[in-house]
């Protein structure tokens, strides 16, 4: 997908702002692990709309919030539960 220089973490984005389209880059080690990086288009930044911003901001608030609930789920059943672990790792 598309992104802006201060979406991703300084070494990929580094690597990414350097390349032409159609261009590979070498290695990229960030904290994440190992990247290589395919160019395939750049498009110039632009403005969006109030009215689109609003719809992404909406989805983007009731993605995180449906996250957190199901994290906070996760821990209580969790902290329920009776785990045995029967076979050796």
């Amino acid at each position: 997908g598309f992104f802006s220089r201060d979406q991703m973490v300084a070494p990929v984005a580094a690597a990414a702002f350097a390349l032409e389209p159609g261009q590979v880059s070498e290695l990229v080690r960030s904290p994440f692990g190992l990247h290589l990086i395919r160019v395939e288009e750049r498009r110039p930044e632009q403005i969006v709309p109030e009215e689109q911003a609003r719809e992404q901001i909406r989805a983007y608030l009731r993605q995180t919030k449906g996250q957190r609930g199901l994290e906070q789920e996760l821990a209580r059943l969790r902290s329920e539960a009776d785990i045995e672990i029967l076979l050796p790792l």
